[in-house]
């Protein structure tokens, strides 16, 4: 019986070990890349001439402040399915990478932030950089499309259409047809443990807008072009996994580092 309890005991311990191991790795979330297809983006504009429109099978997403004299800000909504992650995976830092194709009205340097949003929505297929107006079940300026309508023109209301405070704020001036980074550790860790409440990021210009005309425009999924590197465009989501939570309602975590070593 001792035996028994040994062998039984070892084996637990392998099978949890193995799973610490599989969850110390890094996940590449991009539409196209290794057959994966389960994400969304678009822009919405609170733009009194087009907040109705759609812009979700354009193949650019636009943001920041295009004309301070029109109430013109332009956000981007991005959503990845990372349910691939274990649902106590410890993330060691999460970055979404957006590549910049053009400047739109002025090359102004603006601040960029990245939001957890706090509304499901549904991307939609409108083309155009100004899109085409949108069904009821498309996201635009006025509506989510899932039956509900942002609190605010544009989803521009905090702590009701996004978390106010942001999880990275980055400076972007004039230079396109590169990659730019957000840290978004924090709420991709929130969408690990909340998986019903992923209703993906919000990238504006925050609030209240610079007096600068301009808008940076970045790929969409629906963009075909490459960078130097001959590598899809698409927005992409870096996700590294360090470790397992032994109780993601208080953080407490055991990592591979101290499985391994026993500690």
């Amino acid at each position: 019986m001792r035996r028994l309890s040994c062998i039984l005991t070892l084996t637990f311990m392998a099978m949890f070990i193995a799973t610490v191991a599989m969850a110390a790795d890094t996940f590449v979330f991009q539409f196209g890349l290794k057959g994966y297809e389960s994400t969304m983006d678009t822009h919405i504009t609170e733009y009194s001439g087009n907040n109705g429109n759609n812009m979700g099978g354009h193949i650019e997403n636009e943001c920041c402040e295009y004309d301070p004299a029109n109430t013109d800000g332009k956000s981007v909504l991005v959503w990845f399915d990372v349910s691939s992650i274990l649902t106590n995976a410890v993330i060691g830092k999460a970055t979404l990478e957006l590549y910049m194709t053009q400047n739109r009205n002025g090359g102004n340097k603006k601040t960029v932030a990245a939001h957890r949003l706090l509304k499901d929505w549904a991307e939609g297929v409108g083309t155009g950089i100004d899109g085409v107006a949108a069904q009821k079940d498309e996201v635009c300026g006025k509506w989510t499309g899932k039956g509900e309508d942002w609190a605010k023109f544009g989803a521009d209301e905090p702590d009701v259409d996004f978390v106010a405070t942001a999880d990275d704020s980055i400076e972007i001036a004039a230079g396109t047809n590169q990659w730019y980074a957000w840290n978004v550790t924090k709420m991709c860790q929130y969408w690990i443990y909340n998986p019903d409440k992923n209703f993906g990021a919000i990238i504006l210009e925050p609030r209240p807008h610079a007096k600068t005309t301009g808008t940076k425009v970045f790929a969409s999924k629906e963009n075909t072009s490459q960078d130097i590197n001959n590598q899809d465009i698409h927005p992409k989501l870096t996700v590294m996994v360090t470790g397992i939570a032994v109780d993601p309602r208080n953080g407490l975590a055991t990592s591979w580092g101290v499985i391994k070593s026993g500690i």
